[in-house]
């Protein structure tokens, strides 16, 4: 018996603590998909490096649908996903370029989720620039998210801009595509080490672990 107790707390003071709004990330997207032909270099999107996929817009015309998913998240599949923020480095050479469709989708480009998240406001002007979608408590109107989902490679973004100008025909520049999630875990992480015995500890659910001392 004293050894199952010794077991029981190592497996308390070593296994992680219960976890209360963590987030991963920014993660920045490992797979971007073209779904026409308007993008150019879209792997540049990949990495903050200054190097950018681009796509010039016709006069009043939107853009190609481009997805950016696999961002490699690898969140409890317990928690509960209260957030998502979507960052995207940006911009444009006359300032006529907006957002026309930021949206989730799963599991494919065209399987979107939620809410349309863009705005009205032109990218900026001859720099790059941050834009983000989202906070911490919003998951875009997207109920039916889960840990498995955002996990997953095919989750992502779908995204598409147009040019608000019947004069010019602008290049839209995206340097690189992130995301962060803020999700809340109730239960415990970690190893299960140490315990000799069925037992429930702390919300862990009873089962049987691996004896390492003691018989």
């Amino acid at each position: 018996m004293k050894k199952q107790i010794i077991s029981i707390l190592l497996f308390i003071l070593l296994a992680a603590g219960p976890c209360y709004g963590s987030s991963q990330g920014p993660n920045y997207t490992g797979t971007v998909t073209d779904t026409g032909v308007f993008w150019n270099q879209e792997d540049f999107a990949k990495a903050d490096d200054g190097n950018a996929c681009s796509g010039q817009l016709e006069m009043s015309g939107t853009s190609g649908y481009i997805f950016f998913s696999n961002f490699g998240f690898d969140i409890p599949e317990s928690a509960t996903i209260n957030g998502i923020q979507v960052t995207m480095e940006r911009k444009d050479g006359t300032g006529v370029i907006k957002d026309g469709i930021v949206i989730l989708a799963y599991p494919t480009w065209d399987a979107t989720k939620g809410s349309n998240q863009s705005d009205s406001a032109t990218w900026t002007v001859g720099s790059y620039s941050t834009k983000t979608w989202g906070t911490t408590s919003s998951v875009w109107g997207y109920s039916a998210i889960t840990a498995s989902i955002v996990n997953s490679s095919t989750f992502g973004v779908t995204f598409q801009c147009y040019n608000d100008s019947i004069a010019t025909e602008p290049i839209a520049y995206i340097d690189y595509v992130r995301m962060t999630v803020t999700y809340t875990f109730t239960g415990w992480e970690g190893d299960v080490i140490g315990v000799s015995m069925p037992a429930k500890v702390m919300g862990v659910a009873q089962g049987n672990f691996t004896k390492i001392i003691g018989k």
